[in-house]
């Protein structure tokens, strides 16, 4: 690991650090809650749509399977974070999903 560490240049460094603080920042709960809204409102086009732990895609129009795609895409994006198949496939409403993102962002930042 330190000789990868080495390798990089002072700009991709500070990059990395960069990314690595952003992502702290946006692990928190309240900023998940907060961007998730903001994901949210983006993807289904409704600014009326807040994150709360018991939203779920019955409660939003065009959250369909188009919409889970675009919506998944776009949380792992904002949040440089990745999910499998079944982890989506796991997931019932908005509260699972921030547990989710807080441990998927506890182990990248670890």
């Amino acid at each position: 690991m330190q000789d990868d560490r080495r390798a990089l240049t002072s700009s991709q460094r500070v990059l990395t650090f960069q990314d690595n603080h952003a992502r702290e920042i946006a692990c928190m709960t309240q900023p998940i809650y907060k961007s998730l809204t903001a994901i949210l409102r983006d993807v289904f086009d409704d600014d009326a749509i807040v994150a709360t732990p018991d939203l779920n895609a019955q409660r939003v129009n065009g959250w369909d399977s188009l919409g889970n795609v675009r919506l998944f895409l776009e949380i792992e994006r904002r949040f440089s974070i990745r999910f499998s198949t079944p982890e989506i496939a796991s997931l019932k409403d908005v509260g699972q999903l921030v547990t989710m993102i807080e441990k998927k962002c506890s182990t990248v930042t670890q």
